[in-house]
C-alpha cells in the first residue's frame, strides 16, 4: 500500500507543534522493548547515491527526521522523483539535474550542506542553501579552505550562495572537526575531472564514517583506487548503477537505550546489524570498558551484569556517542575520564559543554580538561531543575535517560530538537513508562 510516512512520529508532538517547547520528565523506571530507529547517516547517504543513478533504486528502512527529510526535500527541488511507502522509498535517479533557481532547504542538517553541496557544484551554474544562522557557522570554514575553486558567500542571514566549481586535480581535506565534507568529495568524484585526488589529512579511510561512505558508494557500483590509507581516486572504470539498499539499525540513538538499560534492567533494545558500518556500534565496547556486559539474543539485547566503574575512553572517532556516555558515567561508582572531546564543539551545540552544563544542573560532577571530560559517578542526581538542550537532539535525549536516577522531576528545555533524527523518541520512552508532561 502507498502512503506517506508520517515523519512526525511522536504523539507528544502531533498535540502540540509549536518548535520552542519545554517538556517535564519525572522520576520513573524504564521496562519492556524497544526497537533502534534506522541508521540517519546511512538514509542521507543512500538517498544521495539513489539520486545520482540513472533509473529505480529501492531504500528499504529508511530514516524519515528533520535532517533526512532535508535531504530528500533538496533532491526533490533537483527534479529527482522520490515515491514514499510504508517501509521503503523508490528513488528516481536522473542523468540531468535541473537547478531549482531557489535555495535548497537544509534547515538545521549540515549533512544535506555538506554532502550534497560538491556533487552541486558540478552540476549547477550557483546555488544557494537555506538554513540556520548556527549551522552555516559551522560550515563555512571548511568549504573555504578546502574546497579550492568554490566561493561562498552569505548575502543573508539565513542563505548562503555557492559559486565556482571543483577544478583542481588535488584536493586536500582534514577530518580534524568533521568528515562531512569528505563524503561529499568522496561521492562527487565520479563527476569531477578523471584523475582527481583526495588526500586526507588527520583521518584516514578507515574512519567509520568515511568508510561507511564507501561502502554505499560500492553497493551503488561506484569504485575506488585507494594508493594509502589517505588517498582516494575513483575508477573510471565504474558508475553509479541503481540498487535496492536496506538501511541499518542506528547504533548512534540506540545508545540511548542501551544506556537506559544499565540503570533499567528490563529494558530490551533491538539495534540487529550483524557487521554494522556504523563507528558508533562502539558503544558496547565502551560500557564493557566501563563495566556492563550484555545479554544478545540475534540483536536483542539486555543488561547482564556489572555496574559502572572507573575507565578511560577515547571517542575521537565517535564524537556523537560523547554525551551519552557521560550521562550514564555521571550515574556510576567511580571516575570516567573521556578523551577526544575535541570534535564536540562542532556538533550542533558544543556538546561537551552542554552536557556538562545539563548533568551538573542536575546534581552531578563533570569537569572539562582541555580534549577530556571527567566525569565522577553519583547514583542518584537530585533534579529539581530546569535544563538547557542548546537545541541538540543528543543532549535531550542524554539527559532524558537520567530522569529515572532523579530524585525529583526536571524540565528540559526545547525538546524538540529531537525531531533532527529521532522524531518519535519520546512517544517510545512513555512506551516504557517514562513518565513526561509538555508544559508551557
Amino acid at each position: 500500500m502507498k502512503v506517506f510516512i508520517n515523519w512526525r512520529q511522536c504523539s507528544i508532538i502531533e498535540k502540540k507543534v509549536e518548535h520552542f517547547m519545554d517538556l517535564k520528565i519525572y522520576p520513573s523506571e524504564l521496562s519492556g522493548f524497544v526497537e533502534a530507529p534506522p541508521s540517519k547517516s546511512l538514509t542521507h547517504r543512500a538517498l544521495i547515491a539513489a539520486a545520482f543513478s540513472l533509473g529505480l533504486s529501492v531504500i528499504n528502512h529508511p530514516l524519515i527526521c528533520e535532517d533526512t527529510q532535508a535531504t530528500i526535500k533538496s533532491l526533490q527541488n533537483l527534479g529527482v522523483d522520490l515515491t514514499f511507502y510504508e517501509d521503503h522509498i523508490v528513488v528516481g535517479g536522473k542523468k540531468a539535474l535541473t537547478n531549482p533557481k531557489k535555495p535548497f532547504p537544509c534547515h538545521e542538517s549540515a549533512s544535506t550542506l555538506r554532502m550534497l553541496g560538491p556533487a552541486l557544484s558540478v552540476f549547477l551554474d550557483g546555488f544557494a542553501f537555506q538554513g540556520s544562522d548556527y549551522l552555516f557557522d559551522r560550515v563555512k570554514k571548511s568549504y573555504h579552505s578546502e574546497l579550492k575553486g568554490l566561493k561562498i558567500s552569505r548575502e543573508q542571514k539565513n542563505i548562503v550562495t555557492i559559486s565556482g566549481k571543483l577544478s583542481e586535480k588535488d584536493y586536500y581535506l582534514s577530518g580534524e572537526t568533521t568528515s562531512q565534507i569528505i563524503t561529499g568529495m568522496i561521492m562527487a568524484l565520479p563527476f569531477l575531472a578523471v584523475g582527481t585526488v583526495l588526500h586526507l589529512e588527520d583521518i584516514t579511510i578507515q574512519n567509520p564514517y568515511i568508510n561507511m561512505t564507501i561502502q554505499v558508494c560500492l553497493k551503488f557500483g561506484v569504485n575506488f583506487l585507494f594508493p594509502d590509507n589517505q588517498t582516494i581516486i575513483w575508477d573510471e572504470r565504474t558508475g553509479y548503477t541503481p540498487t535496492s539498499i536496506f538501511i541499518e539499525d542506528d547504533f548512534s540513538n540506540a545508545a540511548f537505550w542501551l544506556g537506559a538499560s544499565c540503570f533499567n534492567h528490563d529494558l530490551r533494545v533491538r539495534a540487529s546489524a550483524s557487521d554494522s558500518l556504523q563507528g558508533d556500534v562502539a558503544i558496547f565496547d565502551f560500557l564493557k570498558t566501563m563495566g556492563i556486559s550484555f545479554q544478545n539474543d540475534k540483536g536483542d539485547f539486555r543488561y547482564s551484569q556489572g555496574q559502572i566503574g572507573d575507565a578511560t575512553l577515547d571517542i575521537t572517532e565517535t564524537p556523537d556517542l560523547g554525551p551519552i556516555l557521560a550521562a550514564v558515567a555521571s550515574l556510576g561508582t567511580g571516575t570516567v575520564i573521556i578523551r577526544g572531546i575535541d570534535k564536540l564543539s562542532y556538533k550542533e551545540s558544543n556538546r561537551a559543554v552542554s552536557i556538562q552544563d545539563g548533568i551538573n544542573r542536575l546534581g552531578g560532577n563533570v569537569k572539562i580538561e582541555e580534549n577530556r571530560m571527567i566525569i565522577q559517578g553519583n547514583h542518584q542526581l537530585e533534579g529539581g531543575c530546569e535544563v538547557e538542550s542548546y537545541n541538540d537532539h543528543r543532549i535531550v535525549m542524554a539527559l532524558s535517560i537520567l530522569a529515572g536516577n532523579c530524585k525529583l522531576p526536571f524540565v528540559i528545555r526545547n525538546f524538540l530538537s529531537v525531531n533532527k533524527s529521532y522524531p518519535n523518541f519520546f512517544d517510545e520512552y512513555q512506551k516504557l513508562g517514562g513518565k513526561v508532561e509538555v508544559v508551557a
